[in-house]
């Protein structure tokens, strides 16, 4: 029924959240590999780690995006118990403005 349905809604907006953490955390290991690649870059290969930098910040941002919208749906999502929050709303929307504010700082 209806009921179940919901449930089942909202099991798989948890799911989403999931996988846009695993996701996260391929960003940001792309992000950091890229950077240590650049201190030690030839000057010839530095267009293309900074455009994979880029990459990377602009999929963060689109994560954060999603990740708030769910949040927004399902108070769950960014809470655990004895930390209270993990992250709230408000960190979210603070990262898309940090990683757009980086990827300006690296045209």
């Amino acid at each position: 029924g209806p009921d179940r349905a919901a449930a089942a809604k909202r099991e798989f907006d948890i799911a989403r959240a999931a996988r846009v953490h695993f996701a996260s955390v391929a960003h940001q290991a792309r992000f950091v590999r890229a950077r240590e690649m650049l201190a030690k870059a030839p000057p010839d290969q530095r267009q293309a780690i900074l455009f994979e930098m880029r990459t990377a910040l602009d999929l963060e941002a689109a994560l954060a995006k999603e990740l708030y919208g769910l949040q927004r749906r399902d108070s769950r999502i960014g809470f655990e118990a004895s930390n209270h929050y993990f992250y709230l709303g408000q960190d979210l929307v603070e990262k898309v403005i940090n990683c757009h504010w980086i990827v300006g700082r690296l045209k």
